[in-house]
């Protein structure tokens, strides 16, 4: 066996492992916007965190909301595109391979608007297969519309 076939077999095995960790961060995210809130060892749902809330008085809540909503005023981003070529630069040799590289055509470039644990809103960025780009830019579309917090998106 050549060099070369070595070198595509660990590519090929690298990109199954990619898409195997992808489909699991997937149906880690739809469990926790579909799965049954009442349902022991499952985290909180929505409506738990907004009756936790509530115990305060509502006029602070409606200032301190509209503040944080002033302080931190981003316009919600839910798009992909191709990679451009700034970011594709920092990822070879990084997270891209520099022999035999995955075809940077066959991968999206995300801008996602999210909640962090900071109850402000941040944006974020993400590389995925293109196949999966529509997807996954509903599924964060969905969590920040439930304003489900995450800590990071880089």
């Amino acid at each position: 066996m050549s060099k070369k076939s070595k070198r595509r077999k660990i590519n090929k095995l690298k990109l199954t492992i990619v898409i195997i960790v992808l489909f699991l961060a997937l149906l880690s995210i739809y469990e926790i916007l579909f799965s049954n809130p009442n349902k022991k060892g499952n985290i909180k749902s929505q409506e738990t965190m907004q009756n936790k809330n509530n115990t305060t008085d509502d006029s602070k809540n409606n200032q301190s909301s509209t503040k944080k909503q002033e302080d931190n005023n981003i316009k919600p981003t839910f798009s992909y595109s191709s990679i451009p070529d700034n970011i594709k630069n920092k990822m070879i040799g990084k997270s891209m391979p520099t022999d035999e590289p995955i075809s940077f055509d066959s991968l999206s470039y995300l801008k996602l608007t999210y909640y962090g644990f900071d109850e402000k809103t941040h944006q974020g960025e993400m590389i995925v297969n293109s196949e999966l780009a529509p997807e996954v830019v509903d599924i964060f579309k969905e969590l920040y519309e439930k304003k489900y917090p995450i800590e990071k998106l880089s």
